[in-house]
């Protein structure tokens, strides 16, 4: 489980009880939406992803967490 308050995110690994977003998915599908940009609904319709409670707020999430810029190539 995540809390995000104040800015500040805070995780805790329990089952999910009163939340206001549950992902359900494999880790790598919720990477691809937040550092590949793949899209939520693209996700679902594939049945790789569930998404249970607040829309706006998990398309909120997935762009939180952004990579930084690349320094330069390799």
């Amino acid at each position: 489980m995540a809390r995000i308050r104040n800015g500040d995110v805070e995780t805790e690994r329990r089952p999910p009880e009163n939340v206001d977003l549950l992902f359900e998915c494999a880790p790598e599908i919720l990477a691809a939406a937040v550092y590949g940009g793949e899209p939520l609904a693209a996700l679902e319709r594939a049945g790789a992803l569930r998404i249970e409670g607040d829309r706006a707020l998990a398309e909120r999430f997935v762009t939180l967490f952004p990579l930084p810029e690349k320094i330069g190539d390799a």
